[in-house]
C-alpha cells in the first residue's frame, strides 16, 4: 500500500525548509519522499488507541497549525487539541498549556 507522501517540509515554512532538508533529508528525492512518508507521525496516527492532548503554537513555522488540526482530526473522538494564540514552538512558548494542566489539575483534585 503507497502511503501519502509526508506534508511536514512541503507545509514548513519556506524560510526554514533549507535548515530542515539538512536535518531530515531532501524530499525531493523520490526514496526520502517515500521514507519521509512511512515514518509520518500524521501516517501513523490511525495506530494512537489512547487519548491524546495536543498543544500547538498559533505561530509557529516549524510545523504549521494545521498539522495539529490534521491530527486531531485523524485521532478525532480521543483528541484534545489547543491552539495557542500568539504562541510559538517548544515547552517554553506554550503557556496557555501549562495554564490548562494546572486548572484542570486543580479542578480534579
Amino acid at each position: 500500500m503507497a502511503l501519502p507522501t509526508s506534508s511536514f517540509l512541503r507545509n514548513t515554512a519556506a524560510h526554514r525548509r533549507a535548515a530542515r532538508r539538512l536535518e531530515y533529508g531532501d524530499e525531493t528525492d523520490p526514496k526520502i519522499r517515500e521514507f519521509l512518508g512511512r515514518i509520518s507521525l500524521l501516517n501513523n496516527a490511525f495506530k494512537i488507541s489512547v487519548p491524546l492532548s495536543i498543544a500547538h503554537g498559533e505561530t509557529v513555522s516549524r510545523v504549521t497549525v494545521e498539522e495539529a488540526i490534521r491530527m486531531q482530526d485523524i485521532v478525532s473522538k480521543d483528541a484534545e487539541l489547543m491552539i495557542c494564540e500568539k504562541e510559538g514552538h517548544g515547552k517554553e512558548s506554550i503557556s496557555c498549556y501549562y495554564s490548562k494542566l494546572s486548572t484542570d489539575s486543580e479542578r480534579n483534585f
